[in-house]
């Protein structure tokens, strides 16, 4: 015997007409616990502050920071402080290599000459000054290339 659904459900609401049990429930269970699921999910979510909150002003810009000083921020994997300071030098070598190069108020173009005289300079006077754990595990290090005259010596550099 063949029996209509919705003969048999007595909804005052009328909405419900229809729709097979799990799919109310799932209904209800969104309806009753999604608030508080979306409260926990943003709570978790701004539970870490920003990275540039964590380090000190002066070390959150990169670029040029001074006419002697010039700074990128490396993010890397590492379990501790000295591993993280390792790993970085080499790729934040060649990061503040690329920013040197497209910086504005140097020459345009800079033939390969002027490049291995970047990486050499780089390479002498650079260094992590600081690193700073991002999360778990997770770390920024900041990379400084220091020289009295710094600007002058590149804007020198073709």
């Amino acid at each position: 015997m063949y029996t209509n659904r919705t003969n048999i459900s007595s909804n005052t609401a009328g909405q419900d007409k229809g729709l097979p049990a799990p799919f109310r429930l799932w209904r209800w269970c969104l309806i009753l616990c999604g608030p508080g699921l979306l409260a926990w999910g943003l709570s978790s979510c701004q539970s870490q502050p920003p990275v540039t909150d964590r380090l000190p002003d002066y070390y959150q810009k990169e670029g040029f920071t001074s006419s002697n000083t010039y700074q990128a921020h490396v993010h890397v994997i590492a379990s501790n402080q000295a591993d993280a300071i390792r790993d970085a030098s080499p790729r934040a070598r060649e990061r503040v290599l690329d920013l040197m190069l497209k910086e504005p108020s140097l020459h345009y173009w800079i033939s390969q000459y002027g490049k291995e005289r970047l990486k050499k300079l780089i390479q002498s006077n650079g260094s992590a000054v600081y690193a700073v754990m991002e999360e778990e595990d997770n770390w920024v290090v900041v990379y400084q290339v220091y020289q009295k005259g710094l600007w002058d010596q590149l804007r020198k550099i073709q």
